[in-house]
């Protein structure tokens, strides 16, 4: 019995001592295999996302509510700057023979291949050298006079009051091709010189919502005494509400005051002239989407003809990239500095996790900026605080060049598409 019994105990710890060397050969294999990933694939494992007052999705990350949709904050994650997909979308081997890509038949503009040369001088997020990248042309489409509307105004003047401006309605404006909202306003303006850019009085309207034939009836007193009047400018310019703008003009009427006198009212409607945005430089941003992973990668390349102001000095610029779901900004992220000059280099790229069904809805704002250096003297003021040059926006409902634009990363997936974009205040 003894026998039995001992014997019973060494097969027992015989198939216990197995299955624990199977259980630790599978736990090692794991272990080994995600240190490939990590130092070959340039895969790093993920953090986490824990906040209690977060409300949990089935998988334990914290969700974010957009516009009555629910976003893991996980996936908007900018993560690491390689891909989590197959080895084909890492954009360091890419794989993919963008030469062989041809333009979408349809397209406005054209597509042209240019490559980088420039060497990596700080870890993986720069564009790496030779690189292929396809350029996108779209060209500027110039609206002449009528074609983005016209405004119905009346103005009189009186001893009493002054000169009262009337704006009743504006009627055509130019239906966007993204299928985007109009949100027109009036801007009212009263300049000694037509060569001002600051007025000696000025008014605006309230925003109409989502509308091509805006009605205002609003009127507005300018106390001006007479003849003084008549050496003014009356400026009315029609503008499309955009909260990440200062002003979005669309066209514009400036009419000389010379010939007004007292009590004699006068009602016009004239057809508008197209606005023309200051540019503050331009900016060149490319596009991909890696549909295996479900990452938007966007890069931002260079900078050229920056409006930098004279006082400024010994200062840094940079730009920063926001991700826009809704009117919400997710994610927020932004180059490292380079000294500023007219013409600035970048070259870097990030990522976003974003399914593909929520791509429609995204937009990415990008803001060049000054940045104050290590030079900066808060006392004195040597080095000039910070200030944005311009941004711009980028996505399939803001404008013609970036619907295009957009169109043709989706079009050709791992394929970088870039576009030079002008920077408005």
């Amino acid at each position: 019995m003894a026998l039995r019994g001992g014997a019973s105990m060494l097969a027992f710890l015989i198939i216990a001592v197995t299955i624990g060397s199977i259980f630790g050969a599978g736990l090692l294999l794991c272990v080994l295999y995600r240190l490939l990933k990590y130092y070959k694939l340039g895969e790093k494992p993920r953090k986490s996302l824990k906040s209690p007052a977060s409300s949990q999705s089935g998988s334990g990350k914290p969700l974010i509510s957009v516009a009555g949709e629910s976003w893991s904050k996980s996936s908007l994650d900018s993560g690491s700057v390689h891909s989590r997909g197959s080895p084909s979308e890492t954009y360091g081997s890419l794989q993919t023979d963008l030469s062989t890509v041809p333009a979408s038949p349809g397209t406005p503009g054209s597509l042209e291949t240019f490559q980088f040369d420039s060497l990596i001088t700080d870890g993986s997020e720069l564009v790496s050298p030779g690189e292929e990248v396809r350029f996108l042309n779209i060209p500027h489409a110039d609206a002449t006079v009528g074609e983005v509307g016209s405004l119905e105004f009346s103005m009189k003047y009186t001893n009493v009051k002054g000169l009262v401006v009337t704006v009743h309605a504006v009627s055509n404006l130019q239906v966007k091709e993204t299928g985007a909202s109009t949100d027109p306003y009036v801007r009212i303006q009263l300049l000694k010189d037509s060569t001002r850019l600051q007025p000696e009085f000025e008014f605006q309207t309230p925003i109409k919502k989502d509308t091509e034939f805006p009605i205002f009836e609003q009127s507005f007193t300018a106390r001006v005494g007479f003849p003084a009047v008549q050496e003014y400018y009356l400026k009315l310019i029609v503008c499309d509400y955009n909260k990440y703008f200062e002003t979005d003009a669309i066209g514009e009427l400036k009419l000389p005051l010379d010939d007004i006198e007292p009590d004699q009212q006068r009602r016009e409607t004239i057809p508008l002239v197209p606005s023309i945005t200051e540019s503050k430089g331009d900016v060149l941003i490319s596009l991909s989407y890696l549909p295996t992973s479900k990452r938007l990668l966007v890069t931002v390349l260079q900078a050229r003809g920056l409006i930098i102001p004279e006082q400024v000095e010994h200062i840094e610029t940079y730009a920063r990239i926001i991700l826009i779901v809704g009117n919400r900004k997710i994610r927020r992220k932004k180059t490292m500095a380079t000294k500023t000059g007219k013409n600035v280099t970048f070259e870097e790229r990030f990522f976003f996790d974003i399914p593909l069904e929520k791509l429609e809805r995204i937009k990415v704002l990008v803001v060049v900026t000054n940045g104050r250096d290590s030079g900066y003297d808060s006392e004195s003021g040597a080095g000039g605080p910070e200030v944005d040059i311009g941004k711009v926006l980028i996505g399939r409902s803001v404008d013609r060049k970036a619907h295009a634009h957009w169109n043709e990363m989706l079009l050709h997936p791992r394929v970088q598409v870039a576009q030079w974009y002008t920077l408005k205040a």
